[in-house]
């Protein structure tokens, strides 16, 4: 916003009298409505530079392509920023800067206004204008001899002093025919050569009693002839606060009422405009902060001077570019855009509904003689009274755009949107993403939704704890079957048998294969773990999986069953001891030695053989070994090593007829004995079967012509002959 200080002289001229009113009005009616006038058309005022502050009037039916109608206030050095007086006018008349507009009573108004000191103190002075035909417009006149005061002291006093700022005042016409009007106060960096940043500023509220055209009133004859209005005092609007932080710069405030409810836009710390709402409108109402209603934090980012309107079925705000923003990209250029936004989703404006930056446009202002013009800070309002729409369609008739009309913009109606959010602490900004179907935004229903994006062939996962934002790095409990969840009209099935939880990357895709990132919940996000997704599915994997390795090859890892990370070391899981590799999670296979006490145990694709954790009633497991060639039995009480010198009843096969359950004998090195053994302790001679390892027990006769006889309870050998 580039504003200059200007002084301005009050006065009133002579009165005449419009006595044919009435009746024009009524004719104006049924000529316009019988000639196919339209049904709504926008209005805007602008003025063109920080040169040339000449307050231009455009129509427009596209809402981006504005034609010039008339010239309301033309700035007599338009080469100049120091002054902007009206010419050829007996008195110090000046344009009215970011100009308001709006229409009643069968006039057009429009609203400008500074701060003053005042024998009374310091008071806002209203700078408002009148015309019937859009062409000849009333001097600029406050209307009253003591103007606005203001309900205790505005904010940023350490700055300004005694003498605070107004800036950007804004009107809008109530059903009832109330005028409102906002208007800014506080500290207004510029005007003291300070850095914007530095604003300190809050939006007010004054309600303008009476406003219309006094009985000598006539833009024609008498332009100096004053409105006839009654101000009240100005109130602060006092919204409610954001979480930790406080919001102590507010400016260019502007209201407007829709279904209900009272929209104000306001910008906030210098770039972000942002719109609250209330039922309920009044002058007490207005500093109760519980009474406004956040719409939207972030509808448009790196502008300012706000203006809302709903024209066609969608709502367009228009604001003016910040030639300084963003600070590291800036080009430098100002202008007005306007952004659109749809009401599909609700069918009003709310939180739901959003700006989207993608659909942005810059207007272009096409001026009288077919060159284009710059549109700085103003206002657009949606005109459906039918006298308005004769007025100006009926002067435009006259201009070389005659022909000219236009289908409005309105938003893209698939697809992503993009657009800055400040909702992070201080405004810690980051962009989000939203999908739109028909118009619609999606995801804001039950739990979200879940989408198929082909541009990018990804899924993705519309949150509606976000507002219908993408996820990112998120985990979403889905159904296996997509369809499941998205069609059911009633919410989600509490048949989990079929679902699955999946994860989506910084980017909001559905992640396949490994992924790798800090472990939530872990000291300082310290952690690193790995999890892998399905690549077909999606699903996060649980419990044991081969997965690729770099090499080309597989290897067998174990996912926690709640969690999903990959698990390394050891695990007691469901009762059996498991080991990993420290390092890349290899479920161990073979011998491995304990890294505490040296011991040898042997694992199957990461469990431990021969030992249950839960189960003391457990023996053990007998394995046989390939590398030595070698059974082994693993001991239960052992915590699975390996048993030595030691007898062990096994329930398995002992002989080439089939029969099950035999007692064998394992040596020193744990290896199950085979042939004969003499008990180093005891000298007695066993022998064991050469393919079962089974003790012999009984009478038997060995190829050499030997006969030995085996005690059938221990096993102990007798020679007979």
């Amino acid at each position: 916003m580039t504003k200059k200080r200007k002084s301005r002289c009050l006065c009133t001229g002579v009165v005449f009298v419009l006595s044919l009113f009435c009746s024009w009005m009524a004719s104006s009616f049924s000529a316009g409505a019988a000639s196919g006038y339209p049904n709504e058309i926008l209005l805007g005022a602008f003025w063109e530079s920080d040169e040339d502050n000449t307050d231009t009037l455009y129509w427009s039916t596209d809402g981006i392509n504005f034609y010039e109608l008339a010239e309301a206030y033309v700035d007599s050095t338009p080469n100049s920023a120091e002054s902007a007086w009206l010419p050829n006018t007996p008195y110090n008349v000046s344009t009215l800067h970011d100009p308001s507009l709006i229409y009643k009573d069968g006039y057009f108004w429009m609203l400008s206004g500074y701060a003053s000191s005042t024998a009374s103190g310091m008071r806002y002075i209203p700078m408002i204008g009148y015309s019937k035909d859009l062409t000849h417009w009333s001097y600029p006149n406050s209307g009253s001899s003591s103007n606005v005061s203001v309900k205790g002291t505005p904010p940023g006093q350490n700055k300004y002093g005694n003498n605070w700022d107004a800036v950007a005042p804004d009107f809008m016409v109530d059903d009832d025919g109330t005028v409102w009007i906002t208007v800014c106060l506080g500290y207004y960096a510029q005007f003291h050569g300070d850095k914007s940043e530095n604003d300190t500023l809050q939006p007010y509220l004054i309600k303008a009693s009476g406003l219309s055209v006094p009985a000598n009133g006539d833009p024609v004859s008498n332009p100096g002839a004053p409105p006839v209005v009654t101000y009240s005092e100005a109130v602060p609007i006092n919204l409610p606060s954001y979480t930790n932080v406080n919001i102590d710069n507010r400016i260019d405030s502007s209201l407007y009422k829709d279904g209900g409810y009272y929209y104000l836009s306001v910008k906030k710390d210098g770039v972000t405009n942002e719109i609250w709402r209330t039922k309920n409108l009044s002058l007490d109402s207005c500093q109760n902060p519980s009474n406004w209603e956040l719409v939207c934090d972030d509808a448009v980012t790196g502008f300012e001077g706000p203006c809302l309107t709903k024209y066609k079925g969608n709502y367009y705000l228009y604001t003016d570019k910040l030639a300084d923003y963003p600070p590291d990209e800036h080009d430098g250029l100002r202008g007005v855009h306007v952004s659109v936004a749809s009401i599909a989703t609700t069918g009003r404006l709310d939180q739901y509904t959003g700006f989207l930056e993608e659909n942005q446009h810059r207007i272009t202002g096409w001026g009288a003689d077919g060159s284009k013009k710059e549109c700085r800070h103003g206002t657009v309002i949606t005109v459906t009274d039918p006298n308005a729409i004769k007025v100006i369609w009926d002067l435009k008739a006259t201009t070389r755009y005659a022909g000219r009309s236009g289908d409005p913009a309105a938003p893209v109606q698939m697809g992503w949107y993009k657009k800055e959010s400040y909702r992070a602490p201080r405004y810690g900004s980051q962009f989000v993403q939203y999908w739109y179907e028909g118009g619609v935004r999606q995801g804001l229903v039950n739990r979200g939704k879940e989408i198929y994006d082909p541009g990018t062939n990804a899924w993705y996962w519309l949150d509606s704890d976000n507002m219908g934002a993408m996820a990112q790095d998120k985990d979403v409990y889905l159904p296996v079957f997509k369809d499941e969840y998205n069609m059911n009209p009633n919410g989600y099935s509490m048949d989990k048998s079929n679902w699955k939880w999946v994860r989506y990357d910084y980017e909001g895709k559905m992640i396949y294969g490994e992924d790798h990132r800090h472990i939530p919940g872990t000291a300082d996000n310290a952690e690193w773990g790995f999890w892998y997704f399905d690549k077909v599915t999606g699903a996060m994997q649980y419990g044991l999986q081969e997965i690729p390795t770099n090499g080309g090859g597989t290897k067998w890892v174990y996912y926690d069953d709640v969690t999903g990370v990959m698990l390394y070391g050891y695990h007691d899981i469901n009762g059996r001891l498991y080991y990993f590799d420290q390092y890349d999670g290899t479920a161990i296979d073979g011998w491995y030695p304990d890294a505490g006490t040296g011991i040898l145990y042997w694992y199957e694709k990461g469990e431990r053989q021969g030992y249950h954790t839960d189960d003391p009633a457990y023996r053990g497991k007998e394995i046989y070994d390939p590398g030595t060639g070698q059974w082994y039995w693993l001991d239960n009480v052992q915590q699975g090593a390996v048993a030595k010198d030691k007898w062990v009843f096994q329930e398995s096969q002992a002989d080439d007829a089939g029969n099950v359950g035999k007692w064998v004998r394992y040596n020193e090195y744990g290896c199950m004995i085979k042939g004969w053994w003499v008990d180093p302790q005891t000298n007695a001679s066993y022998y064991f079967d050469l393919t079962y390892g089974t003790s012999y027990r009984g009478y038997h006769e060995f190829p050499n012509g030997e006969v030995w006889t085996f005690d059938d309870v221990t096993g102990v050998g007798t020679r007979l002959r």
